[in-house]
């Protein structure tokens, strides 16, 4: 029953910014609001710092609902839709900084090997980069429909509810 207690695995928080892997030697059982990842194939410092960049939080912030305040949820199902390489694939450099910086928690190394590796161009992350990066308002922000279906969705400072949908109300 607890033998995921007994094995190394990367811990991951459900409701975060940006995705935080941790790194468990073994020795706890991951319970409420923690997913885990195993592997007999990946080294986990490697995974996890493909798992710190802002690729992975792409992927998940493709699939899941940004919560209030910017941020994800990191489930099983969201998870499970992050692509990654083969280990085999990967070289012995990019290997050592994905671990470095899964070690020193620097996520934009992470970010870079990991932009590296998938071919992406870095610079095109950053328009597309999460919560983190971008500051956080404590103004509670809707979503107007604008009375169609079709129209595209806004985001409005205030708001009520209409019979069309939602609709900028006086602040």
């Amino acid at each position: 029953m607890f033998q995921q207690a007994s094995e190394p695995k990367l811990l991951l928080p459900d409701i975060k910014a940006f995705a935080h892997p941790v790194l468990e030697p073994g020795e706890l059982y991951p319970h409420h609001n923690l997913y885990y990842v195993t592997s007999g194939v990946w080294d986990l410092e490697v995974l996890g710092g493909l798992l710190l960049g802002d690729v992975a939080n792409l992927f998940v912030g493709a699939y899941c609902v940004k919560m209030r305040g910017g941020t994800y949820r990191f489930q099983a199902q969201y998870l499970r839709k992050i692509r990654v390489p083969d280990p085999a694939e990967l070289d012995a450099d990019q290997s050592a900084a994905l671990a470095a910086a899964f070690r020193a928690r620097d996520r934009r190394s992470a970010t870079a090997a990991a932009a590296e590796i998938y071919g992406i161009n870095e610079s095109d992350l950053s328009p597309l980069a999460p919560a983190a990066r971008m500051p956080v308002s404590n103004t509670p922000w809707r979503l107007e429909r604008g009375g169609r279906p079709s129209s595209q969705p806004r985001l409005l400072r205030r708001g009520r509810c209409s019979r069309r949908g939602w609709r900028a109300s006086a602040g």
